[in-house]
């Protein structure tokens, strides 16, 4: 908002007086009973009368859009006389220097004692909520520091804590050190898992008295600045003395705003220290951003209606994924009503195709191209990772069944992490190992040529027809991830697989394909003439082998030697 001016500033004579305004004769000033109302632009000089308002103790802003050539006329100074008498601003919050809040102190009884699994930094966009106060306030001062410093967003910071009982608990600092269940978010919202942590190491206890400790200052742990030790300071505190603070960390979190706050003038400071509704802002103050990942699930479902509801729909929501994010793709208008019955009218259900290539072909002219989408089928009871590393028990480290052991994954963490690299490595498809055997994964992320399974991946939309399934829906039916494997990799050179990342599913259970085709025997011969066709077409990046579950598969070559 460069453009923004200020109209008038009004004066409540109960805090100013005669001696305050005079040198500021040379402009217009109306004195009522009650007020001095100082006219500092023109009012022709905005763009229309729809102004806005600042109600503040002392005084009210009156403020608006300036037209562009008069963008420059903020002038400078109009604040001065105030300086003295802000001290009498009270702030809305007056943080407590050597204790908690009641309704923090519950949250740390509460779960204070409960191990740690996981620890995120997450992170979320401000955007014009604290520049445009911020910029009027300075008279234009904020905007231009902002530019010259390369400021292009700011954040508000919390650590999120998944506990051994998989609650969520949100550690911040608002005007006072805040734990509560609750972290507001927006599609812009970022996160990083601290990967140095091991699991059940620590608790929220802990994190706390480690670093209060290690500070040895009530007033600089339990106290509050806007731009010397805000949200970014306190997160950095308590990672520090965890031995948790890591280059990657410090990038994510901070943003050194002292230069910026140097040259700042000092009512703008105080203001911002002291002023109700700006502190409530103000206090948000962190570091920068970059990319915004805002997908959508999508799950195509024929005839498993109570399935969809225990196993799928139950994990989404355990995971803390919201409904209006997902999306239930049905076969036709009967089977909507079916699934409204067993799942209630609360679900975005949407009737589709029936036929599984036909009803992903659907999805994707469903939703607009470069759209995220997260693929689930309807029978996935959990996503996880192994906890320990396959070369450890290679190595004799541990033991077998160290090695059977899972993590639960933070879902929506992990799924905007692999779009990130999508973004980062230009490919367009992410997806997770295709069984839950750890004996067949492995500790790395691949970018060459693996199946990318179709009951848990990712993808960026693209409705060109290069991205089309070439085989017919027919002799396609039950292949149709495989195929959109190699199409994916044939036009962006690479798919990104996580290894260590699998699923829990059944696999020929009733419903889905095989309620669609009649039988397992009948899916079991649909699946081999879909492998034929996929060799007919692709000779050069697989071959048909013998499998146990499904009699055949199509066996990618991680490398292909062709001309892509």
């Amino acid at each position: 908002m460069d453009n923004i001016g200020i109209y008038q500033i009004i004066l409540k004579k109960k805090y100013f007086n005669e001696d305050d305004i005079k040198k500021y004769k040379h402009l217009k000033i109306k004195e009522t009973k009650t007020r001095y109302n100082i006219t500092h632009i023109k009012k022709t000089f905005f763009e229309s009368n729809n102004f806005l308002r600042k109600n503040y103790k002392e005084y009210i802003i009156i403020y608006g859009l300036l037209k562009d050539k008069y963008k420059n006329l903020r002038g400078a100074g109009v604040f001065d006389f105030i300086k003295n008498k802000l001290d009498k601003v009270k702030k809305f919050f007056s943080p407590k220097l050597d204790d908690y809040y009641e309704t923090t102190k519950k949250y740390i009884e509460m779960y204070g004692n409960i191990p740690i699994e996981e620890i995120f930094i997450y992170r979320t966009p401000l955007g014009s909520i604290i520049t445009t106060p911020l910029n009027i306030v300075s008279l234009g001062q904020w905007k231009k520091l902002q530019d010259k410093y390369g400021f292009d967003n700011f954040f508000h910071l919390a650590l999120v804590l998944r506990l051994k009982n998989n609650k969520n608990i949100i550690v911040e600092k608002l005007d006072a050190i805040s734990v509560s269940d609750s972290y507001k978010t927006n599609p812009k919202t970022e996160n990083l898992k601290i990967e140095e942590y091991k699991p059940e190491s620590l608790t929220l206890n802990d994190l706390l008295n480690n670093a209060r400790t290690g500070l040895n200052n009530d007033k600089l742990f339990f106290g509050y600045s806007p731009l010397y030790n805000n949200c970014q300071y306190f997160i950095r505190y308590l990672l520090k003395y965890s031995d948790l603070y890591t280059p990657e960390a410090e990038k994510f979190l901070f943003q050194d705003i002292t230069e910026l706050a140097r040259e700042l003038n000092p009512i703008t400071k105080t203001i911002m220290q002291g002023t109700t509704d700006l502190v409530a802002t103000v206090n948000k103050l962190t570091g920068k951003g970059n990319n915004n990942i805002n997908y959508k699930i999508v799950i195509p479902t024929y005839n498993r209606y109570e399935k969809l509801r225990d196993f799928t729909l139950k994990m989404l929501i355990n995971q803390h994924i919201q409904k209006k994010d997902i999306y239930i793709f049905v076969a036709n208008k009967e089977e909507e009503k079916k699934y409204k019955q067993v799942i209630g009218n609360s679900w975005n259900i949407i009737v589709g195709k029936k036929g599984l290539l036909a009803q992903q072909r659907f999805i994707n002219k469903y939703f607009d191209n470069n759209d995220y989408l997260v693929r689930v089928d309807d029978d996935i009871e959990e996503i996880f990772k192994l906890k320990n590393k396959r070369i450890d028990y290679a190595k004799g480290k541990i033991t077998r069944s160290e090695l059977n052991e899972k993590i639960i994954l933070n879902l929506d963490v992990f799924i905007i992490n692999a779009f990130k690299l999508c973004n980062k490595k230009g490919f367009k498809l992410w997806g997770i190992n295709m069984s839950n055997n750890p004996f067949t994964m492995s500790d790395k992320i691949s970018y060459d040529l693996k199946a990318i399974a179709g009951g848990f991946c990712g993808y960026i939309n693209d409705k060109s027809p290069k991205y089309d399934w070439v085989i017919s829906n027919d002799k396609n039916y039950t292949a149709e991830d495989i195929e959109k494997t190699l199409i994916f990799y044939i036009n962006d050179g690479g798919v990104i697989r996580f290894n260590n990342v699998g699923f829990i599913t059944e696999t020929f259970t009733e419903g889905g394909i095989v309620a669609d085709v009649g039988s397992v025997k009948e899916r079991l011969i649909k699946t081999k003439q879909a492998f034929d066709a996929l060799y007919k077409k692709y000779p050069d990046y697989g071959k048909i082998i013998k499998n146990k579950i499904q009699g055949h598969t199509f066996k990618l070559h991680r490398h292909p030697k062709i001309n892509i």
